[in-house]
């Protein structure tokens, strides 16, 4: 006959589910020890339950535990359960203890992320300034810790009571980044271990196009004949895709293009667009966006004159009447006039004769100009009618020529041959009174 005067009883419990009571998926995945000490004499049964089983032992040297396998674990259904454990000693004396205890094997924590940085590229631009990258984060509480690492860095964020979460990164960690892809990874833990976590990657953008302005109508200038024909404004873009838009700045107008395979660009202005300019030097502006957002721009500028084109007007030439005589040529005569909407500097080319004498003369402050004909070079023109043409270019290549008619008579001058005179060269008293001739 046992007699058992003292109730057997349960002792401390050995860590349950890696000590903190809940059962995460990872766990669930390997047997569980449940077991720790009792004030019972040997082969006390033991009894614990757990999700509608039952597993036995017994106590030995105050000790007990049992094992439950990875099937029995993932048939338990997530939430609170409690378990029971009961000691039955040989007189039949028991006691029962209930632990509860948290499942989590099921409902993961799941991480969903949005486009990262917004459309999922960094330019130069996005890396001065705040950047979020946010998503949804399910099976989690509100107030859940989230780690979001971008590049090798990383900021901490929560969960908020929708199940959302976002987070800003600052210019400092953006900046950090380099090469052409940045890793973005959130990872969160719900309170029973199990981890969820998304990855994502964002492309980095991170070098401007480059633009070469190669023809701004050629030469940069615009003259009044450039002006009724069509241009163009043309160059090539280096870093950016075929078909990638130009925009062209001139005279408050835009003006579009795009490039072509192999990076360059052409674009036509109207004459309509070129008259419209007028007078004046115009900048030339070139911008071209990458498909990350990244802006280049390059500038020139446009020199027009179709308005205030040149005109030559002569001063008279030789005494006035445009007549070189014998005498005139034996004088420096000069050839002078006024360039209107002339500069200073300005060459006038000057043709006597058809290149029989050739001169150059400089336009003043004032418009007007002078050359010089030396008797040297009047005694080489020959008799008859002969053109003096001046001619005049501008800065833009407007040209403007004056022509104008002369006559030189040096050469086959007057003469006079006399009789002898009165007949015989002599006068009597009798010729007095006679008319002679």
């Amino acid at each position: 006959l046992d007699v058992i005067k003292t109730l057997p009883v349960l002792g401390t419990l050995d860590p349950l589910f890696g000590g903190n009571g809940l059962l995460n998926a990872a766990e669930s995945l390997l047997a569980q020890t449940i077991g720790g000490v009792a004030t019972a004499v040997d082969g006390t049964q033991v009894t614990v339950t757990l999700g509608g089983k039952t597993y036995n032992t017994t106590v030995t040297a105050g000790t007990w535990n049992i094992q439950i396998q990875p099937g029995d674990l993932a048939a338990l259904l997530d939430g609170n359960l409690s378990l029971g454990i009961t000691l039955k000693d040989p007189a039949g004396n028991t006691s029962t203890t209930t632990i509860p205890v948290g499942i989590a094997i099921h409902n993961l924590p799941e991480v969903v992320l949005n486009t990262v940085f917004g459309d999922g590229v960094l330019n130069i631009a996005d890396l001065l300034v705040n950047q979020t990258i946010s998503g949804t984060v399910s099976n989690v509480a509100a107030g859940t810790a989230i780690a979001v690492q971008v590049g090798t860095q990383t900021i901490n964020g929560v969960v908020d009571a929708t199940g959302h979460f976002l987070v800003t990164v600052p210019p400092s960690v953006l900046g950090l980044l380099s090469g052409t892809t940045a890793a973005v990874s959130v990872t969160v833990a719900d309170a029973a271990g199990n981890v969820g976590s998304a990855v994502a990657n964002a492309v980095l953008d991170l070098v401007k196009p480059v633009i070469n302005l190669t023809s701004v109508l050629g030469d940069g200038l615009l003259n009044a004949a450039d002006a009724l024909t069509t241009q163009v404004i043309g160059g090539t873009v280096s870093g950016v895709t075929a078909g990638t838009q130009v925009q062209v700045t001139l005279g408050g107008k835009t003006f579009l293009g795009a490039t072509d395979g192999t990076g360059a660009f052409s674009i036509t202005l109207q004459p309509g667009d070129l008259t419209a300019l007028g007078d004046g030097t115009f900048p030339v502006v070139v911008s071209v966006t990458d498909s990350g957002g990244n802006t280049s721009t390059s500038s020139s500028t446009l020199t027009s004159i179709i308005n205030a084109v040149p005109k030559i007007v002569l001063d008279p030439v030789f005494g006035a009447d445009g007549i070189l005589n014998a005498a005139e040529a034996l004088l420096t005569q000069t050839i002078s006039g006024t360039v209107t909407n002339g500069h200073v500097g300005e060459t006038v080319n000057i043709n006597v004769g058809g290149g029989l004498i050739n001169l150059t003369a400089t336009v003043g402050s004032d418009g007007k100009f002078s050359a010089a004909l030396t008797p040297l070079q009047l005694a080489g023109l020959l008799d008859g009618n002969l053109t003096i043409v001046t001619t005049v270019t501008d800065e833009v290549g407007n040209t403007a020529s004056n022509t104008l008619g002369l006559n030189v008579g040096i050469h086959n001058l007057p003469s006079i041959i006399l009789n002898p005179v009165f007949g015989d060269g002599v006068l009597n008293v009798v010729d007095l009174l006679t008319g002679q001739t």
